[in-house]
């Protein structure tokens, strides 16, 4: 049995400490004077005392991955501009002029506070151009379908996708540093009509395409593109290499979304004289084996009849509506 003293001193003992865990370890402990570590603690760090009634270290805020990317999940955070809905991929896209860069470096990309890309109180109806481009024709094509654009007087809206990897991601920044911006779903919600545009792959458009449409499937439920005029482009290192079965192939989503699919119609005369690129089903290149071939003068012509022909019927209809 202890001596009284003993128990008295036990009872004038300050408060129990809390120790915390050490980082990494289990924070166990051998008990006795030299508090060597257990099997359970490896590193052998000795825990700090602190008080009980001091607050204990917050732990960082947990973190999500969402469609490969990590993402912080505090609820309402905006995320940038032009963040591109699927996952970011290597190699980064290629590069296509320094206008865009400049208006990024000057901040023109980013909305007004409070609002969203996309959102109708920021723009004037508008095409979308959405395309991929690998080499560059692509790029162009859709460049000359934006003249076409706007000789009806309507905004072209120029974005593209990221390059995608199966080896690595969460490479690609948010914005690139130059040429088109990324497309996000407020663009093609909010468009008047849409012109689709992917270099061949096996008779299919590329794969960065298809993966930006796959995520889609919101505006399909809503409804978002039901009436709404699309047309597609495409170009091929080879004249057959495919051309009219990606044009085919890029319409099928189209129709699930309902949208109304405008070609190229035999009034044009540059379709009946060309010995390139062009088709009924949409505007086409063949830029050679290298892809470096520029678009010839017909080539050039039925990609800008085909975007002033997406304008005349987004504008009809919108009228109709009215």
């Amino acid at each position: 049995m202890r001596p009284a003293h003993d128990r008295s001193d036990a009872l004038s003992q300050p408060a129990l400490l809390e120790i915390p865990r050490c980082a990494g370890t289990s924070g166990t402990t051998r008990p006795g004077p030299d508090r060597g570590p257990l099997p359970g603690n490896p590193t052998g760090c000795r825990p700090v005392a602190q008080p009980s009634g001091q607050a204990r270290p917050q732990r960082a805020p947990a973190i999500a991955h969402r469609r490969g990317r990590v993402q912080d999940p505090q609820p309402g955070r905006p995320e940038p501009q032009r963040r591109a809905t699927g996952r970011r991929h290597c190699p980064a896209p290629e590069t296509h002029g320094a206008a865009d860069s400049r208006s990024r470096r000057q901040g023109h990309h980013w909305p007004a506070a409070g609002k969203r890309a996309g959102d109708p109180a920021l723009s004037a109806p508008y095409i979308l151009v959405l395309y991929y481009s690998r080499n560059g024709s692509t790029n162009e094509m859709a460049r000359q379908i934006a003249r076409g654009v706007e000789q009806a007087g309507l905004e072209a809206r120029l974005r593209t996708v990221p390059a995608i990897s199966a080896e690595c991601e969460a490479v690609t920044p948010d914005i690139p540093d130059s040429g088109a911006l990324y497309a996000s779903l407020d663009d093609l919600k909010h468009c008047s009509g849409l012109a689709l545009g992917s270099p061949t792959r096996f008779g299919n458009m590329a794969a960065p395409l298809k993966y930006f449409l796959d995520g889609t499937s919101n505006l399909w439920l809503t409804g978002a593109l039901v009436g709404k005029p699309a047309g597609v482009f495409t170009s091929t290192a080879s004249l057959h290499g495919g051309q009219e079965a990606t044009l085919l192939s890029m319409m099928l989503p189209l129709l699930h979304h309902g949208m109304l699919i405008t070609g190229l119609p035999y009034s044009e005369s540059a379709l009946l004289e060309t010995r390139g690129g062009g088709t009924p089903y949409g505007a086409s290149h063949h830029a050679g084996a290298d892809g470096k071939s520029p678009l010839d003068e017909h080539e050039i012509a039925l990609c800008r009849a085909l975007g002033l022909r997406l304008a005349k019927t987004a504008l009809r209809l919108e009228n109709g509506r009215g």
